[in-house]
């Protein structure tokens, strides 16, 4: 009898620890709440993109400045809990916060639209037979995309580092975009026509993508490493490993000192970057990024819930 006692106290006690147990586990919920803002910000890039291929001896050289407005948006629960307990977030740290061209409501009311985006485009590409020139500006209705990636975070983590954003930008072809005032000019050239300069109807027609590089060059990795055929653990591993790598020289932040700001905005946030991209996967190819975002504390707009 006194056994049965016995066991049925510690029944009790189990049960009474379980559930608060559970619930310090489970505390945080990633993207769980309605506290969802978008805050308005400016990216002023300048791009640089160089190709050469050996095999046909193509050139491309383009240098592209682009101003664009966006919003930046962000969980303002999940970036409190990343900076309380950063640890929950290995497995979920990209993407943090995110980036889009118009913002509205949960209901899709409210809809704002930050403005153009300035672009000056001046390129020039050769492969032996023909080449052209561009040198052409204007402004276009949509924005630059800016990835916010943590990448070694759980290194850091250990190395008690501070966590680094690194930007990865991409610019997609929008045939459907207004532009306006679109001036400059285009030249064309061939080895057997006459030289064609073009100054009516231009387009502003620049593109490019860090997964330009990155998928290409992953590919060949992944054949080189022998794992084509392979799939689960091993394979996710190499290729996060040489998604590190990959980007180490890429443009990077503080990640803190944003967040902070995000979660008490207040004034204009300014912030410098700087780096590169290279790749020898098809053609050997470098991009270079350098430039400032600057986020605007006075122009935060929150996601409203259904309530």
């Amino acid at each position: 009898m006194k056994a049965f006692y016995l066991y049925l106290m510690l029944f009790v006690l189990l049960t009474a620890y379980l559930p608060s147990t559970a619930q310090e586990d489970n505390e945080i919920f990633i993207g769980a709440t309605s506290e969802e803002y978008s805050i308005r910000a400016d990216v002023d890039l300048e791009f640089v993109e160089a190709v050469y291929c050996a095999n046909t001896k193509d050139t491309l050289h383009r240098t592209l400045h682009l101003l664009s407005p966006l919003f930046i948006q962000f969980n303002k629960a999940d970036l409190e809990n990343f900076l309380k307990k950063p640890e929950v977030f290995i497995n979920h740290v990209d993407p943090l916060i995110s980036t889009t061209y118009v913002y509205s409501d949960h209901l899709g009311n409210n809809e704002i639209v930050p403005g153009n985006m300035k672009t000056h485009d001046v390129s020039f590409a050769d492969n032996q037979t023909e080449s052209w020139t561009r040198d052409v500006s204007g402004e276009r209705g949509t924005a630059l995309f800016v990835g916010f990636s943590i990448l070694n975070f759980a290194e850091s983590l250990k190395k008690t580092e501070k966590p680094l954003f690194t930007l990865l930008f991409k610019l997609d072809p929008c045939v459907s975009c207004i532009e306006k005032n679109v001036s400059g000019k285009a030249v064309f050239k061939s080895n057997n026509n006459p030289t064609i300069t073009v100054t009516e109807g231009l387009s502003l027609d620049a593109e490019f993508s860090h997964e330009y590089l990155f998928y290409p060059a992953l590919a060949i990795a992944v054949t080189d490493a022998g794992l084509t055929e392979t799939l689960g653990k091993e394979r996710d591993e190499f290729e996060e490993n040489f998604k590190k790598q990959f980007y180490a020289n890429a443009p990077k932040i503080d990640a803190e000192k944003m967040i902070r700001f995000l979660l008490q905005p207040s004034g204009t946030l300014e912030i410098p970057f700087e780096g590169s991209i290279k790749s020898d996967a098809n053609c050997r190819q470098n991009n270079t990024f350098k430039g400032v975002i600057k986020v605007y504390g006075n122009q935060v707009y929150r996601f409203m819930s259904a309530e």
